[in-house]
């Protein structure tokens, strides 16, 4: 199977429906000798934060010279960009490899009578099979959507269950409160195994101790007012502070993410490598300060110099539209700003345009590549409350095209929305 033939097979999956449950998890990494039981995992959920949480630990786990499995989604233009063993993305020849080998899998399990894997299922059982054949000391694992029904939760025994920030998100299928949210994060809880919780609401937080406590395992967690950050320095490229919580403490981090918010996502991190130190892992404080200061993830918050700023964020709900504008409003308080926006129809567009686009000059609307993409007419329909200057672009590469040709070189160029929007945008741009 070659790389072309490899992309084929995932795209006619789509076709195939799904099923609910872990059952095809389960049979599939049955037929492959269960990889997952013998990896360390750090298993990570949450609505906001988790892929940043992610990136921040493979980063310092790496400085401390282990060889760290990093499982993100969602892919955005390759299917394999989900896959990296040290920063390394899966090669398009071992790729291909894998492939031939789930698809092998897939077919007995089809031929047996039971349901033909999803893509995020293959995807999930690939990079399981891979990490393990890779001998790597530890997997990062992000959860794709929720928790309790994901692919990613056939973990058994993690050395740290992550819940992140969670707020209202996908709640068609996760429900609409946030103790049914919660709920469903809380389903990658295991017994006996350490969790490790965001600062929260204090419903979340009950509903996550509820849980931990059903399962022996025990609960790390900081309310706001015992984590004490103090900032000494900030620039629009990074942040230096001071953090100290009952638990652990460091001066002088230099942060290479953007964001208040992330300041709260290192704590997490943090408390995550705390519980490795007390269960004998090493990670020495070089590793953090070095990991922390050079940290990158793609399409969170990122800044590109070409010949204007351009601010490119997959802020894909309120939650994290709020962080983007307060980021815009610290460092491009009074720059001209010109917009590109693309979200799903699921998102909270309303109040997503709401609270971004009074702060900008002129806003380009433009379609996700997703079949969820939001009708270009609706979001048009509703960007015209907040912002008198509209335009819309079907294609995104024309909306880049044009949104790069109005911005001046003192202007700021912002590319937000859903990740299978900015993340085109941001290959295009590195293309060019």
């Amino acid at each position: 199977m070659n790389y072309t033939q490899a992309n084929a097979f995932y795209k006619n999956i789509s076709t195939l429906g799904s099923k609910l449950g872990l059952d095809n998890m389960y049979n599939l990494l049955s037929k492959l000798n269960n990889p997952q039981n013998k990896l360390k995992v750090i298993h990570v959920a949450g609505t906001n934060g988790k892929g940043s949480v992610c990136a921040m630990l493979n980063s310092v786990l790496t400085y401390e010279n282990y060889t760290v499995g990093l499982y993100t989604s969602p892919y955005i233009v390759s299917y394999n960009q989900s896959i990296k063993i040290n920063n390394t993305l899966i090669s398009n020849t071992d790729f291909s490899y894998y492939t031939s080998i789930i698809r092998t899998k897939c077919n007995e399990l089809v031929s047996e009578g039971m349901d033909h894997p999803t893509i995020f299922e293959c995807l999930t059982a690939l990079s399981l099979l891979y990490f393990h054949n890779n001998n790597v000391d530890f997997v990062i694992l992000e959860v794709g959507l929720g928790g309790r029904l994901d692919a990613t939760n056939i973990i058994s025994n993690p050395l740290v269950s992550v819940i992140t920030s969670i707020s209202l998100d996908h709640t068609n299928y996760l429900g609409d409160s946030l103790d049914k949210i919660a709920t469903e994060k809380a389903g990658i809880i295991k017994p006996n195994c350490p969790v490790a919780l965001s600062v929260n609401d204090s419903i979340v937080v009950d509903t996550i101790k509820k849980y931990s406590d059903e399962q022996n395992a025990p609960l790390h967690y900081f309310n706001d007012s015992e984590i004490n950050i103090n900032i000494i320095n900030e620039s629009k490229e990074s942040i230096c502070f001071n953090i100290s919580t009952p638990s652990f403490s460091y001066n002088n981090i230099n942060l290479s993410l953007k964001g208040y918010h992330q300041l709260y996502n290192t704590a997490t991190v943090l408390n995550i490598i705390y519980i490795l130190q007390n269960n004998d892992i090493k990670v020495s404080d070089s590793s953090i300060y070095l990991g922390l200061s050079n940290v990158q993830w793609e399409c969170r918050m990122e800044l590109l110099h070409r010949n204007c700023d351009i601010l490119i964020d997959g802020a894909h709900n309120a939650e994290s539209i709020n962080m983007l504008t307060s980021y815009i409003n610290k460092h491009y308080k009074n720059t001209p700003i010109t917009l590109i926006f693309g979200v799903l129809e699921d998102k909270e567009y309303d109040k997503m345009m709401k609270a971004l686009f009074p702060f900008v000059k002129t806003v380009i609307l433009t379609n996700p590549l997703n079949d969820r993409a939001l009708s270009l007419a609706i979001a048009q329909e509703t960007a015209l409350k907040y912002c008198k200057d509209v335009i819309v672009y079907k294609d995104y590469e024309n909306a880049l095209d044009y949104g790069l040709k109005i911005t001046k070189n003192n202007e700021l160029l912002c590319c937000a929305g859903s990740l299978y929007l900015v993340g085109h945008i941001r290959n295009k741009l590195n293309k060019q």
